[in-house]
């Protein structure tokens, strides 16, 4: 898979989260947190959608890629060591 259609269909997958989630916070019959929580969960999904739209404008800063590989080195890292972490009991 090609790095522009990966980046075509996470965008679209963020978008069909963020609407499974608006779904969530219109339900009259969960409590007003709950609702909330879903509103606030929306607005991430649509800001990750919006920074996953962005990328193919920023594709030839090498810069960014520098900055992207240590950002995604660091994340796998914290990944890792959460993975290794026990379960409370």
């Amino acid at each position: 898979m090609s790095p522009s259609l990966l980046l075509d269909r996470l965008a679209d997958f963020a978008r069909r989260v963020c609407q499974v989630y608006g779904v969530l916070e219109e339900q009259s019959d969960f409590p007003a947190a709950v609702r909330c929580f879903w509103t606030c969960m929306a607005e991430d999904e649509r800001r990750h959608a919006r920074v996953i739209e962005a990328v193919p404008a920023f594709s030839t800063d090498q810069a960014l890629h520098h900055q992207a590989a240590a950002l995604w080195a660091t994340c796998e890292r914290q990944r890792h060591a959460y993975s290794q972490t026990p379960a409370p009991s």
